[in-house]
């Protein structure tokens, strides 16, 4: 099955190819976009009778791109308007054809229709100035913005480094790289946390409201430093109850097996098993679906695209190394909660988000002071060195928060490197994936 069409919009020309691959039961959906989003900065957007005015871009994809707005006053504003939020971030999205219309309105009406605290509700959805416009309350940062803090990496492809006299082994294994330079490990109460915070969410689409998310990934996973609140985002191609699945859909570094291979068969275990990829990368670094070969001359996106799936579909067949085998000091028995959300079958994996959420609050973070908002709040302000915009007193109530962590001298250790374990440093040499057996 094979098929190409093409459309300019916006100044900008899309290509759409439906391809099939060897080995996949159902066909590829490949969007190419050519050219850049029409310049909107400084440009006026209205949410009821509030205007915001469009700042600067913070992420941006195929179809859509999202600003930072802030709230701007016209004089003409009604009373209640002290309500609004002072900034949001404006979701503007050009499409391609009916089909991709007809899921980015999916989408706002799916988001509008989830009422819980970690789903971040819209505050306006509308065509306007020749795209949708989605604006939501604005969220600083997320979790694929603090792993890079971290210096893990956030591709399925081999770094670019790696290839550079081995620099990406160096980073993980040596002692004289810099505490700059090298990779540092995130606590495994904190991975903990932010997985069991995802997973009460997933817990309540799938059983509340029949809603398969399928893109988990972390930077679908938004984290407020100020408050240590946790969300999770992008509803593009999430399934309603009862809708059927025949395309591939969500991020190749996350997706699970029968996710690619027969995405029609996907369910709610399939987004315990992309929680288990972020899961594994926050622990160790380094990614069960991260395919390390050697960079080719590839002539177009959909040759690139057939490589990347070509060496997952052989990374699936090969076992995932327990992440406390890969990185030294990690809790055995997180590590192995972990292994069982990336089981390549889905029968052996939690059955339900909320079997998961049972398992690591009663046998994990149940297990003496535990992290809180508070306590990730503290984390990533010392972690980032805000501590100079700290008062005294907030200084130590972030550390009495922090008093789970290991300590060195009465203080808690915020920094420390990411150890590999001697065999995965030996495949790492090999330039072989250490997360694969």
């Amino acid at each position: 099955m094979k098929g190409k069409s093409e459309r300019e919009h916006q100044g900008i020309r899309y290509e759409k190819t439906i391809t099939g691959y060897p080995g996949l039961e159902n066909p590829v959906e490949i969007i190419e976009r050519k050219g850049s989003f029409p310049d909107e900065k400084d440009q006026l957007v209205k949410v009821g009778q509030v205007h915001y005015i469009l700042r600067e871009i913070v992420g941006e994809g195929g179809m859509a791109v999202v600003w930072k707005a802030d709230r701007v006053f016209t004089g003409k504003e009604e009373t209640n308007a002290d309500d609004i939020p002072g900034i949001v971030a404006v979701k503007r999205a050009f499409c391609l054809d009916d089909a991709l219309e007809e899921a980015i309105v999916k989408e706002a009406k799916i988001n509008l229709g989830i009422f819980h605290q970690q789903v971040l509700t819209p505050l306006y959805f509308g065509h306007h100035n020749g795209g949708y416009t989605l604006v939501m309350p604005f969220v600083s940062s997320d979790l694929e913005k603090i792993m890079e803090a971290h210096r893990i990496s956030q591709t399925n492809e081999t770094p670019p480094e790696f290839w550079d006299e081995n620099k990406y082994l160096l980073h993980y294994s040596e002692p004289h790289i810099s505490s700059k330079e090298c990779i540092k490990a995130i606590p495994d109460k904190f991975v903990a946390y932010f997985i069991y915070m995802v997973a009460r969410t997933l817990a309540h689409l799938h059983r509340k409201a029949g809603i398969v998310h399928r893109d988990i990934s972390a930077n679908n996973i938004l984290v407020e430093p100020s408050t240590g609140a946790v969300y999770l985002a992008d509803f593009g191609v999430a399934l309603e109850k009862g809708e059927k699945n025949i395309m591939v859909a969500g991020k190749l570094q996350y997706i699970s097996p029968e996710g690619l291979k027969r995405p029609h068969e996907s369910d709610q275990r399939s987004d315990l098993y992309s929680l288990g990829v972020v899961a594994y990368k926050m622990l160790t670094g380094l990614g069960p679906n991260d395919i390390f070969t050697e960079p080719e001359k590839v002539t177009s996106h959909q040759q690139r695209m057939w490589n990347n799936i070509n060496g997952l579909m052989k990374l699936y067949e090969r076992p995932v190394v327990p992440p406390h085998l890969v990185v030294e000091g990690i809790d055995k028995k997180l590590s192995r909660m972990v292994l069982k959300l990336l089981a390549t079958d889905p029968d052996e994996r939690y059955r339900s988000a909320a079997e998961f959420v049972r398992d690591i609050k009663d046998n994990y973070l149940h297990r003496g002071p535990g992290p809180t908002p508070e306590g990730l709040s503290a984390y990533l302000h010392i972690f980032a060195n805000d501590v100079e915009r700290m008062r005294d007193e907030d200084i130590l109530d972030a550390l009495d928060e922090l008093k789970f962590l290991p300590r060195r001298k009465g203080v808690p250790v915020i920094f420390q490197r990411l150890v590999l374990s001697k065999d995965a440093r030996l495949k790492l040499a090999e330039k072989k994936n250490p997360a694969r057996a």
